[in-house]
């Protein structure tokens, strides 16, 4: 193990930031602590994480633990402890979640645990979403399963089709899905759907709710989770526009630079939806 690196840290709820490496440089281990060198909570929301890799330096597992050392579920990420699971050529073939008890537990993307498939160039062909009691489920992603063979498939927890697309492999579909069908045959895009609205937050404070299909933010388009991630954290103290639909009706909304505060996943809609033609917004 490589000496400890610490920082220290002006912040109302701690003093000191330790964080230590193995012989690779993998920070194996990060930990807050007052002035008093007892654990405090970090801005995160934990107050200490270990996490585990294997000869490969492949990550195979990371534990949040509280103030009393005791394994505590991660506030954005939604459980206590992940591990991974790998192939020879470092390919991840499952990633699971846990309470703080070393159940099973769907975090915050809606799933339990991932598992992965790949052909013999290392490209994945198969992602599959499971919950804590085994079944398939949906992610935050609009789907339970996702194949490539000519072209990619999704399919809900109960292997309806639900679209397919024309990417390369998984991997691109992931960054931005393109040329899609339902299974009819229509075509379909992508685009970023609110789950939850965290209280106190800029979302709540603008009237956004639960449902709200966000088109773009900033007058650029959105048709994914990362799409809608960076247009958010740019530079600036501007003003930045939301343009969104609700229940067939467009609307727009002013919102200050920052996080908005709210949980998103993906949904799939016409691409040629008709819309109202009423028009509200701030």
């Amino acid at each position: 193990m490589v000496p400890e690196d610490q920082h220290l840290m002006s912040s109302p709820n701690y003093a000191i930031a330790r964080e230590k490496y193995d012989d690779r440089g993998n920070k194996v281990e990060e930990a807050y602590f007052g002035e008093d060198e007892k654990l405090r909570i970090g801005p995160d929301g934990y107050a200490m994480f270990r996490s585990k890799y294997d000869d490969h330096g492949n990550q195979t597992e990371i534990a949040y633990f509280g103030k009393d050392e005791k394994p505590r579920v991660h506030p954005n990420e939604g459980y206590a402890i992940a591990r991974g699971k790998y192939d020879d050529h470092g390919n991840k073939l499952e990633w699971a979640t846990f309470r703080e008890d070393g159940q099973l537990l769907n975090g915050q993307q809606g799933y339990a645990i991932q598992h992965m498939k790949y052909d013999a160039d290392g490209k994945l062909t198969d992602l599959a979403y499971f919950s804590a009691d085994g079944a398939l489920t949906s992610s935050t992603e609009g789907f339970a399963t996702v194949t490539k063979r000519t072209e990619i498939v999704l399919r809900d927890e109960w292997q309806h089709l639900k679209a397919r697309c024309q990417n390369d492999d998984i991997a691109d579909f992931r960054k931005s899905p393109k040329a899609c069908s339902d299974a009819d045959g229509n075509a379909v895009v992508t685009r970023p759907k609110i789950l939850e609205i965290f209280a106190q937050s800029h979302a709540e404070e603008l009237g956004l709710r639960v449902g709200d299909i966000i088109e773009a933010y900033a007058g650029k388009p959105v048709f994914g989770v990362q799409d809608l991630v960076d247009l958010i954290a740019r530079p600036g103290e501007e003003t930045r526009r939301i343009d969104l639909l609700r229940q067939g009706h467009r609307l727009s909304f002013d919102a200050p630079p920052g996080r908005l505060g709210i949980r998103v996943g993906l949904t799939f809609i016409p691409a040629d939806r008709p819309l109202s033609a009423e028009h509200a917004g701030r």
